[in-house]
């Protein structure tokens, strides 16, 4: 039987087993015995101590002769049917523990207490130990300790019986006095009666409209029995506030647990400014084992925290010491910064309605640029440092400095907030309630309340975190009547609300997403009123969601106005590639019965084919062919890069437009947990789609916008900017170039060039002219096409490309596109993990994108990395460098250059729509 450092992480339960162990290294790791009250054969399964759980592929030969089963991936192919019989079944673990530590260290003569540590136990869990319960568990985001001194034995068996969620959700929602709505999903097991409402788990883990229904259950944290001789640190919680102008305070609070009620325990605790520099401050521990104390901290003393583009993330580490007299029987060790975040709701400018929706930090006004993450993966102990470090790498090249962590999912591992501390991306951190009502009886509430109060000690200590909110799109459902405003008023007001201020009433707090904020928050009288009179969507105050798959996506004119747009999104499909590690071959064509079984999102290919046929022509290749497919796959990203770029691009120069006043967009969304038609810009796996390229340019620094008006009559050009370098800022150092170039031409016919001037932290229009006279004498809205160029000292050079055929009833398919011939020129040698390519072409190029591998030719070879530029626009006899990063986490030392030669294969409009195969015009040296 393998030992436990060569086991690792184990699964735990019906999808995952985390093996048991003690603090003592001489104690050995519990192994389990799992079994099942039935299964699709109706046998039992058991699982002895094996590193794989019963999720993994059966094809990956683990267990092979050893009268093993495994269950098949459910993530590919039809899976997730396929495997729904394991949520409703009954499981049970089993294992045994032996208590052999000594105690003869310890200073005091009392017997060591016992504990069992289980970590976000998942599911309807039932621990017994020798027969006795001693931990019955339904909510999957608390840390439990249970104190089994007077339980265990010498030897002493251990079992964990895990009901089906299924079963007891439905049993809870019918024996419920009155109807509590649940919305949102239904995709496990093609749309069974579920009620993901009346457990607290993650609700998405039951299907959403982008994701996966596999109802997993599990230990997704430790679980281990604990031997305590005289006092342990169960768990320690920092909160960084402004104490004053010139002070910062750390109040740090710790919970111990106490064998010895002899002894004299005491908590120390030193927050390291420098390796000679440190503040420290005591306090003894009460008799419930609580110990708190508060560290001062001068401002000048420390460096501050800042968000991705405007400064530096410095940490500073709080070491936590717990004393017995002198000696230290247990420590701890946090990490803090320091910053003064606040989202604020001033009075817009001109005394217009409403008022704004604006994040401060360190005095800044900060336009918040982000996007929406759902869980990195549904199966929780995937969700690896690893994992979780490329998506928010991805996100930090994307210009991001903000995420918002969805109320639908879970509460993230603890290395994602630690990684977005050291990033610099902000968190919007939401309680786990979306879509839905919720129950308000009181075990409900009081579960609640401790699930805020765990929450809070576990992750207020991060500098990223900058706002809780109550919950997404529960708003709407107060308005159904009285008893579902109070139930609403209960749940969120009275215990979530109530309780956050009472453990952390320092950080900003926002109620729901959409709403319109709160009309009293004031945790020192306990008096939280929301500001709502039935429209949670007010365009003149707190923030809104925009669906509509209706209009022509391009006519930016048709979006709404708002203060902050915190979700907004458009459907693509993932990579090639992507797909065919969950497809088989005869399953990637246009249509085809799985991939219609994954799109969850409800006349999805009818709104998504309708905006194809709007702008594009048809893919090029045979019907039902592989080629057809993969052009089909590029216009549906091209298509979403596209109308979600501008639309951000829109809501971003209205920072400070009249009317508009639009402080922060976060799209919708930012990864996948599967391979299926979703809103994402990373797929699952963290391969980015083309609108993730359009993103980093949306959200640059300094972008420059250009659109047409509602009747596509004027041209008007805007800057908006950031954080910028002085050198940009200074006069005559911004040049914009207005130029006109025929589809067909070699050159502009028609340029214009203006001196701008730049200023930080705004949004301003620098031109506005009827589009006859951008396009030039002689030119057409079909013929030509415009490109604004902005140069400005020490900033990269920005474009923004306006065609006149996107008002057009006929989109692209009005302009007869020229065939453009493109070259890529991969260098010679390179010694790095990246290489620079130069890509050129002759005729104008619309959404050239580039990928290391993945076309038809080459399904199962791609290069896992990233571009530094992607899915952008060439003018004829254009030139531009681009380089080819391999993934941060490849242990390859170079980019080999035969096998990028090989691979790469470039993908523009003209090419995916033509009607010969679409690599043609792609030279490769």
């Amino acid at each position: 039987m393998a030992s436990l450092s060569s086991l690792g992480p184990m699964s735990l339960c019906c999808w995952t087993l985390t093996c048991l162990s003690q603090v003592c290294s001489h104690v050995p790791p519990l192994h389990f015995n799992v079994s099942s009250s039935s299964s699709s054969s109706g046998s039992l399964w058991n699982v002895l101590g094996s590193p794989i759980s019963h999720l993994q592929s059966s094809r990956s030969g683990s267990g092979s002769g050893s009268g093993v089963s495994y269950l098949p991936d459910p993530f590919v192919e039809y899976g997730d049917v396929n495997s729904s019989w394991v949520a409703r079944s009954r499981w049970q673990y089993s294992s045994e523990i032996s208590t052999t530590c000594s105690s003869s260290s310890s200073s005091s003569s009392s017997s060591p207490r016992i504990f069992l540590d289980a970590h976000f136990v998942d599911g309807i869990a039932t621990f017994l130990i020798d027969d006795t319960v001693v931990l019955k568990s339904d909510n999957a985001f608390l840390r439990n300790y249970v104190d089994i001194t007077n339980v265990v034995k010498p030897s002493s068996k251990i079992r964990i019986i895990f009901e089906s969620p299924v079963d007891v959700s439905n049993a809870r929602r019918d024996a419920y006095p009155f109807h509590v709505t649940q919305g949102g999903n239904g995709f496990f097991d093609n749309g069974a009666s579920i009620a993901p409402n009346f457990i607290r788990k993650d609700a998405s883990s039951w299907g959403w409209d982008w994701g996966i229904g596999l109802v997993p259950s599990g230990v997704w944290g430790e679980v281990r029995v604990v031997e305590v001789p005289v006092a342990r640190l169960r768990q320690c919680g920092a909160l960084v506030y402004v104490a004053s102008d010139e002070q910062y305070a750390v109040q740090v609070t710790c919970m111990a647990d106490v064998a010895s009620q002899t002894s004299s325990l005491r908590l120390e605790a030193r927050l390291v400014i420098s390796s000679e520099q440190h503040i420290a401050a005591s306090s003894n521990v009460d008799d419930s084992g609580v110990a708190q104390l508060t560290l001062s901290v001068p401002s000048k003393q420390v460096k501050l925290w800042w968000p991705n583009g405007l400064g530096d993330q410095p940490l500073y580490d709080v070491h936590i010491d717990l004393l017995d007299q002198s000696d230290a029987v247990d420590q701890s060790q946090v990490s803090v910064g320091f910053r003064n975040v606040q989202l604020v709701e001033p009075a817009t400018p001109n005394d217009e309605p409403g008022r704004l929706m604006q994040f401060v930090v360190n005095g800044v006004e900060v336009f918040a640029k982000g996007a929406n993450v759902i869980p990195v993966h549904v199966i929780q102990d995937h969700e690896t440092p690893e994992a979780t470090l490329t998506l928010l790498r991805a996100a930090v090249r994307a210009n991001f400095n903000i995420v918002r962590v969805w109320g639908g999912g879970h509460y993230m591992p603890s290395h994602f907030y630690r990684q977005c501390d050291e990033l610099g991306l902000m968190v919007w951190q939401e309680f786990a309630f979306a879509c839905s009502e919720y129950p308000t009886d009181g075990e409900y509430l009081r579960s609640v309340s401790e699930e805020v109060r765990d929450v809070v000690a576990r992750l207020g200590h991060h500098p990223s975190l900058v706002l809780w909110s109550g919950n997404n799109e529960n708003l709407a459902y107060a308005s159904q009547g009285p008893r579902n405003l109070t139930a609403y008023n209960q749940l969120y007001e009275n215990t979530v609300r109530s309780t956050l201020a009472l453990v952390d009433p320092w950080r900003s707090f926002w109620p729901a997403s959409p709403s319109n904020g709160m009309l009293v928050d004031d945790p020192q009288r306990q008096l939280y009123v929301i500001r709502w009179d039935g429209d949670e969507q007010d365009p003149s105050q707190g923030d809104r969601h925009y669906y509509d798959y209706g209009p022509n996506c391009m006519n930016v004119s048709n979006l709404p106005p708002t203060r902050f747009m915190s979700e907004y999104g458009l459907q693509s499909l993932p990579s090639l590639a992507s797909l065919a590690t969950q497809m088989k071959p005869s399953d990637l064509h246009i249509g085809s019965p799985l991939l219609q079984h994954r799109q969850h999102h409800l006349n999805g290919w009818e709104e998504l084919n309708a905006q194809l046929r709007r702008y594009f022509a048809s893919p090029t290749g045979k019907a039902g062919s592989i080629v057809e497919f993969d052009a089909y796959i590029y216009l549906t990203q091209l298509l979403q890069a596209r109308c979600i770029g501008a639309w951000t691009e829109t809501w971003r120069r209205r920072r400070d437009e009249a009317g508009y006043y639009t402080r922060g967009a976060m799209y919708w969304q930012l990864n996948d947990v599967w391979h299926a038609p979703t809103w994402s810009s990373v797929e699952f796996g963290g391969h980015e789609k083309m609108l993730h390229s359009t993103i980093r340019r949306a959200f640059a620094p300094l972008a420059v916008v250009g659109w047409l008006d509602a009747h596509a009559e004027t041209v008007s050009i805007s800057f908006v900017a950031d954080e910028l370098p002085a050198s940009a800022l200074a006069k005559g150092a911004c040049k914009l170039e207005l130029s006109s170039h025929p589809w067909r031409g070699e050159k502009p016919t028609h340029v214009q060039t203006f001196d701008c001037q730049l200023s930080k932290h705004s949004s301003s229009m620098i031109v506005s002219q009827p589009i006859e006279k951008v396009l030039g004498e002689g030119a057409t809205v079909r013929s030509h096409f415009v490109r604004a160029t902005v140069y400005a000292t020490g900033l990269p050079t920005a474009f923004s490309h306006i065609y006149p055929s996107d008002a057009d009833p006929l989109g692209f398919q009005a302009v007869a596109l020229p065939t453009a011939h493109i070259t890529v020129t991969v260098p010679d040698q390179v010694k790095a993990n990246f290489a620079t390519v130069m890509i050129s072409t002759d005729f104008p190029a619309v959404g050239v994108w580039l990928e290391a591998g993945g076309g038809p030719d080459h399904l199962s070879e791609r290069l896992h990395g990233y571009w530094s530029d992607n899915s952008f626009d060439l003018v004829a006899n254009e030139k531009r460098n681009v380089t080819f990063f391999l993934d941060d986490n490849d242990d390859a030392a170079a980019v080999d250059l035969a096998q990028l030669r090989k691979l790469l294969r470039v993908v523009h409009l003209a090419s995916a729509t033509a009607p010969t195969k679409k690599e043609e015009g792609v030279a490769v040296n």
